[in-house]
Order: structure tokens, then sequence, then C-alpha cells
């Protein structure tokens, strides 16, 4: 599962604009931790071998939020996720580090105006 995990990682990688080394580093530290459950900043700033504050003046520097770059990671993760049909919605929601189901629903809708579940039916049907 972990090899699917990474290869899928990869994937979404290769799928985001070009960034700098920083953002890259940054948004491979986010998607690693994504399964673990703690893809918080202090989680990350850890993974990068840096300080949070200094994190957060790197993300500043370049106009970026922690946050905004987080829900980036997790929606083009779950984008991939949704059209595996073997895992379930809420198998899906644990591996993006969220604890509920709901709030990975919420998540969702807030990013594409549309559910989990609906997305999984108008792309399987792609």
């Amino acid at each position: 599962l972990r090899q699917i995990l990474e290869q899928q990682a990869e994937h979404l990688l290769a799928r985001l604009p070009q960034a700098d080394d920083f953002e890259h580093g940054l948004r491979r530290a986010i998607l690693n931790l994504l399964d673990s459950g703690e893809p918080g900043l202090k989680a990350v700033a850890k993974r990068l071998h840096v300080s949070p504050r200094t994190l957060q003046r790197r993300l500043a520097d370049r106009g970026l939020k922690f946050q905004t770059v987080l829900d980036t990671c997790r929606q083009g993760q779950a984008e991939v996720y949704l059209t595996d049909p073997r895992l379930q919605l809420s198998e899906i929601a644990q591996l993006l580090g969220y604890s509920e189901q709901s709030a990975f629903n919420h998540a969702f809708k807030r990013w594409t105006g549309q559910s989990p579940r609906g997305y999984r039916v108008a792309h399987s049907q792609a």
C-alpha cells in the first residue's frame, strides 16, 4: 500500500506547476506526512529540518500560506484517490490526514463544489 501511495504522490507532484526547490520540498514533505495524520506546520518544518518560524517566513517570502499549500496537496491527492474504486471514502479521509470522514467531505466540497461521492461518480463515467 505504501508503494502505491508513493507512486500516487509522485504522480501528483508531476502534475503540479513547476516550483522552486523549496516549494517542491514543501509539497513532498506534506504528501509524505498526509497518511500519518500529522501534516501540520510543526511536523512539516521538522521534516524540512527548519523551525516552524523559519518555514512561516519562507512561505511569507513567496506569498504563500501553509494552509493553502496543504489544501492544494490534499485536494490533488484526494482526486487521485477518488479514481481508485478500491478505496472507501473513510480510507481516503484517513490517508489525507483527516480524523473524520465528515471533515474530508466538507473540505472536498469547499475545494470543488461537489461531494467526494459525486466527484467519484462523475469521474468513473468519464
